[in-house]
């Protein structure tokens, strides 16, 4: 008998995992060249820490495990923002974050 048909069946049986993203999106203004969307890869993410600053912009610095180490900037122009950030990259939290007006990406 041959193994390798039933096997196949259970593979295609089981439910595949969809990964745990986060994405970041703004509005540009009009005639403005922006990074439009963000895609975060939660399960890949090594560390989020927000930069401390006395003035805006506050950087919440995002930490990808790849190879290479990728490291993403989000910048924010109040505290808010930057913990709304915060807040989303945590596991399981929301899918899409706009963050039109108050962050912006590098």
């Amino acid at each position: 008998m041959n193994a390798l048909p039933s096997l196949a069946l259970l593979v295609l049986a089981l439910p595949c995992a969809a990964a745990d993203t986060l994405m970041l999106q703004q509005t540009a203004r009009p005639n403005e060249a922006a990074t439009l969307a963000l895609v975060v890869d939660r399960d890949r993410l090594a560390s989020a820490r927000l930069r401390q600053a006395a003035k805006p912009p506050y950087v919440v610095e995002l930490t990808l495990a790849t190879q290479p180490v990728t490291s993403l900037a989000v910048r924010c122009q109040d505290l808010a923002g930057a913990g709304q950030v915060l807040d989303a990259v945590r596991s399981r939290g929301p899918a899409t974050l706009d963050v039109s007006g108050r962050c912006w990406f590098d």
